[in-house]
Parts: C-alpha cells; structure tokens; sequence
C-alpha cells in the first residue's frame, strides 16, 4: 500500500507550485571581514555546522565531491563515490554495500555509525538505522549536484547514527527535461526519465523517476564447494532490480520534496543457511519519505527553518531452508518535526533547533511455513533533542565553533554530545584545525530484540549505546587556486561497539557489546584540478589500533584518480585506482592485499544534446576478497571481475 500512496505523492507534487569540488582560491582570505568575503566565489558547505559556511571554516575535514567527478569518473551508485573518497572502505556481500570510515569497520553492521542525508532529510531506516549506498540507495546518482562528507563525530548537532560522519546528498535543480540509458554487464539495463518546470525564478520543480535490471553475474564461491554446496556455483541468484521516484517543488520559502524505491535482490551467498543456487532467497527493501520544509531569512540576519516529515520502510526477507521457508517481514514508521532559528553577524553565527521523531511503528515479524509465527514484535518508540550551534571570530584569522546536543530516548539513556573547533590560518595559503567531539548511537530495534526462534539469531540480554570520542588536528595547505594539500591525524576512543557474532553455547548469532579500544590514524590528500577540468587526486590512509579487539579495515588505503579533458574537453578519459592493504575477516584470518582499476570515457555534446559514457571497472580484471559478515558460510566474499557499462544521456 505505503508504494502507491508515495506514488500519489510525486503525483501531487507534480504541479507547478513546488519545489564543488573541495579546493578554493584562498588568496587574503582571512585579512577580510565576514560581509567582503561573501562576494568572492569560493566552496561551501551546508553540513558541517547547519549553516552554510566556506570549506576551510569548517570544523571538519571535509570532501565535496561534484557533478562533474562523477560523470567524469562513471560513478553507477553511491558505494563508487565513496569509493573514490578518502578513509572510507567499501565492501560488497551481493546482498547490500557496506562502508568503514577512519579505520572502523564491522563486516555486516548496514552502515548504521554514518547519518546519510538526501538535502538534509535523513536516509537512515528506523529498523535497522541502515545507510543504503548500492542500488538500494533512493535517489538516483544522475540527479546529484554534490556531496557532502563531514567525518568525524557530529552527534553534536545531528543526534544518533552521526557517529562516524555526515554524507549529504544535495540535489539539482533542473531547467530541462532529461533522459538517460545505460546498458552493461551481467545483462543489466538502467533507464531515467526526469521533467522539470521553471516558470518563475522563485518557483520549481522537477520529478524523476528510474527503472533498473540485472540478472547477476555468475558466480563462484570455493568454500561453498569445499562445504558441499555443490560446485560452489551460482548461476540464477544475484538479480537486482527496483523502480525509483524522486520529486522535489519550491515555491519561494517553501519546499516540498519525497522519494520512494522497492528494490528487490536475490541472495546469491547462501547466508544464514539457506538452500544454495534457490533463486527464491531474496531480500526486498521498500523506502520512502516525504518532507515539507519553509527556510526563510529575515531583516537584520535572522532566519527561521521549519519542517515536517513522513518515513516509510519495509522488508521482506525470504529464505528457503531444506525443510521450510520462511518469511520475514518488518515495518517501520516514523513523524516528526524541527524547528531551526538562526542569527547570522559579521563576528558570530548563532543556531537553535529543536526536534522530535515518534517512530509510531517499529515491527519485527519472522513466519515459518512449518511453524507459523516464531517471532512478533510490535514496537514503537519517541526521542526528542535540543541542539545549539554557536560560531564565533575572535580574530580576523582565528575562528571558534561550538555545538551541543541534549537527546531524549524512550527506551535508551539520555545522550548529551559536543564538538570543539578553532580554525586558525598562519597565513594567506594555510589552515590549522583543532577538533574535539564525542558522538553516540543508541542500540537499533534489530540489534535489540531480533530473534527467528533459534533457528540462526537470538536476541541479547542488553546492549548499552556506543560512544565515540575523538580529537583531531587537520592542516591544509593551497598552494595556488588549483592546487591543494591537506593532512589530519585523529585519535579515536571508542565504547560499547555493537557488533555480531555466534554464542559457542548454542551456535546462534547475537549482538553484543565489545570492549572499548582506542584507534589513531592519519590520512593526506593531494590534488591539483583546473577550471578546464584537469585533475589528480592522491590518497593515503593509515589506521593503527591500540587495543587488541577484531577489526576489520585496512591499515593502509591509497586512492588515485585523474581525468584529463581533450578536445575542447570534449572527450573526458578518467581513471581511478585503489589500493588496500591486507584485512582480517571476523575469524581473525588474513586476507590478501589487493588493488583495482576503473577507467571510464566521457564524451559530452554528440548531436549537441547527448553525452556518452563507457565506463570499465576492474580493468584488469583483479580476483581480490573482501570479509564476510557472520551470517555467511564462508570467511571472505570474491568480488566481481571485469564489468562494463555503456550509458546515454541526453536532454532536451
């Protein structure tokens, strides 16, 4: 029902009323007052501190990643943007995409320690608080405009799942209609029809809408055949395909903007025990949303945000075992509101907000074929925070900014968080950060209460919430307009990690609390890119734990891309390459290093209105593995080989 009443909405919206790259020019910059800096053109971002600010003012070490770079580097989903990204390791178990960050990295977690953001409205799912970056991600990557990452703690100003980092997801506004094919390998086909309207500056509007198929690839799992899973072979499970809606219409102050997908995807792996080579396991995953915003600026710098908002998940897992089939089913619900006053002066910035969320459905349901019902739970649950935001220049080239949170739980203990920053420029070309936060995420409904009956998973006794504190120092340094360094080294104390493993009593998977361990890392970035479009990117990340407790990211990371614009930057060839250093699985075996090479071709401007894109991943055709979480029979999952994607776009 919940597909065709957001269907109903993007209907609704549908009428006329609606709805960068990180380097800088920084020059004097820091000689100058506030007002004279707002006329030069420099980068900003939104999510650092709720306020739009330039790059090197925020309290974080921040990556903008643009429209242009993921064209430029053929970017099919979100898990390949990041993937491009500094500090952050993406895996792939051909049921979901997961994510570490700054040297964190649980096999299995769904991306739960990250807050993932769609023009600031929250991706995270009331179930599992998962962050969705593969094809299950809700919004269609050719209607991004940028993206934000913020790393490190941000409970301060976000509340739970902030605990990692902030990535959010800034949308286009359109004045064309558009339209974009792709085909590629594992017979996988993509289409995108997107329309937008325009008839007054003030007043916009655009709705899109995505259908996507693949058959999978085949595949071939060795310790699947050494367990007697036939030949390790699977021919007919990795199907993946969905319909996507996104709408979003302004009207002066007033925004109105919502999306919905239902992916469904088999489950190729043979996870939690399931009948290998059934084309019948599968996971389906409905997500929705829908949010009306005003954001208003007032006389004498003031300004008002107030929104209200409307989220809607489902899943359905289906399992086939030897001698039943069973059913999951979950649902989640969820309202709320936030109300943000701002004060913006030439000497401080200063917010408030106030928000609410009452999760009116949070349902866990397992069916046996053979049992009936083994598991109901029906819950629901209420949290409400209060946050302030205070930005202060003390000097012309020293700056101040301080947030905290008080959250309320229901069920959980209260959650008070904080950052520290001061921002300090030696000179004209340099920027010294000192950054001191903490973060927490209280235990999610599946972590807490999920069981199957003792088939594979129980639920715990008790789960604390997890805490992050952690203190980092960032300096960057431009060269010139084109080109930048910049460094952080971070000192991380984490406790109460929630995370999965098997009770040697009974042999079921339960959630637990680890012991609290201590992390440092250091990650650096080079990168030269021109207005004509020119660039190189360097990366190296490093990650060391000091306490013995299981992990499994790796110590070193280099990242390398390049995009060279030819014939009038006509033609765009761009590549990347990633390096990752040996990983530990969830049985603490070693798994080898590896490194992979995508290259993609761009061609923009055929006939005037067409683009055209191949891009090539794993070039050479690398058998690298990644770790298993532990649902899986096997201790590290292959990852796919040499893929291809042909792709058309066009607008008119």
């Amino acid at each position: 029902m919940n597909r065709y009443i957001f269907f109903l909405m993007l209907i609704v919206l549908s009428n006329p009323l609606l709805a960068v790259d990180d380097k800088f020019a920084l020059g004097d910059i820091f000689s100058k007052d506030i007002e004279e800096l707002i006329n030069i053109k420099v980068d900003t971002v939104l999510s650092a501190s709720k306020t739009d600010e330039k790059i090197h003012y925020a309290p974080a070490a921040v990556t903008v990643f643009n429209r242009y770079q993921i064209e430029a580097f053929g970017c099919r989903t979100l898990a390949d943007i990041l993937n491009l990204v500094r500090g952050f390791y993406i895996t792939y178990d051909y049921n979901y995409h997961y994510t570490g960050i700054r040297g964190l990295y649980k096999p299995g977690d769904y991306n739960s320690r990250i807050l993932l953001l769609i023009d600031g409205h929250q991706i995270n799912d009331n179930i599992y608080d998962q962050a969705f970056i593969g094809t299950d991600f809700l919004l269609d990557i050719d209607l991004i405009d940028r993206i934000e990452v913020i790393r490190g703690p941000a409970s301060s100003l976000y509340g739970g799942n902030a605990l990692f980092g902030v990535i959010n997801i800034i949308t286009r506004n359109l004045d064309s209609q558009e339209f974009a094919v792709s085909y590629g390998s594992n017979d996988t086909y993509k289409m995108r029809l997107t329309l937008s309207h325009n008839p007054e500056e003030k007043m916009k509007f655009m709705a899109s809408a995505t259908y996507y198929r693949s058959l999978g690839a085949d595949l071939y799992f060795k310790e699947l055949e050494a367990r007697g899973y036939g030949d390790g072979r699977n021919y007919i499970g990795d199907y993946d395909r969905y319909p996507s809606f996104f709408a979003k219409s302004t009207l002066g102050e007033l925004t109105v903007f919502g999306g919905y997908i239902s992916r469904t995807k088999g489950i190729p792996t043979g996870a939690w025990g399931v009948v290998f080579n059934d084309k019948r396991n599968k996971s389906v995953d409905n997500r929705g949303f829908f949010e009306l915003r005003y954001d208003k600026k007032f006389e004498e710098n003031l300004g008002l945000m107030v929104r209200f908002f409307y989220d809607s998940y489902e899943y359905e897992g289906h399992y086939v075992y030897e001698d039943d089939i069973q059913r999951e089913s979950d649902r989640g619900g969820q309202i709320g509101a936030e109300v943000k006053g701002s004060i913006e002066k030439s000497k401080y910035n200063f917010n408030i907000g106030f928000e609410i969320r009452d999760s009116f459905m949070q349902n866990l349901t397992v069916y046996s074929e053979e049992n009936g019902y083994t598991f109901d739970l029906r819950h629901d649950s209420f949290s409400s925070g209060v946050y302030l935001g205070f930005i202060y220049n003390l000097l012309s080239n020293l700056r101040l900014n301080l947030s905290s949170r008080y959250d309320y739980f229901e069920y959980y203990d209260d959650a008070l968080s904080s950052r520290f920053a001061l921002i300090y420029s030696f000179d004209d070309k340099s920027v010294f950060k000192l950054i001191a936060g903490n973060a927490y995420r209280p235990p999610n409904i599946y972590e807490t209460y999920y069981n199957d009956n003792g088939l594979t998973q129980k639920a715990p006794d008790h789960l604390n919430s997890e805490m992050i504190y952690q203190t980092e120092v960032v300096y960057e340094y431009y060269f010139s307009e084109d080109m930048s360094m910049n460094t952080a080294i971070y000192y991380s104390d984490i406790e109460n990690m929630i995370g999965f493993g098997t009770d040697p009593l009974d042999g079921l998977i339960v959630a637990s609390n680890l012991p609290s361990f201590r992390l440092i890392g250091f990650e650096w970035r080079s990168v030269y890119s021109s207005q004509s479009g020119r660039m190189l990117s360097m990366n190296y990340n490093y990650s060391h734990l000091l306490d013995d407790v299981q992990n499994s990211f790796p110590q070193h990371m280099i990242k390398i891309r390049g995009a060279y614009p030819l014939f009038q930057n006509r033609l765009i060839p761009a590549f990347s390459f990633n390096f990752i250093s040996s990983t530990k699985t969830i049985r603490n075996n070693d798994i080898d290093p590896a490194f992979f090479l995508n290259l993609n071709l761009l061609y923009k401007g055929i006939y005037d209105h067409f683009d055209l894109s191949l891009g090539i991943y794993n070039l050479l055709n690398q058998k690298y593995y990644v770790p298993a979480s532990v649902e899986h029979n096997m201790d590290s999952i292959v990852q796919q080989g040499a893929t291809y994607l042909l792709k058309l776009g066009g607008y008119f």
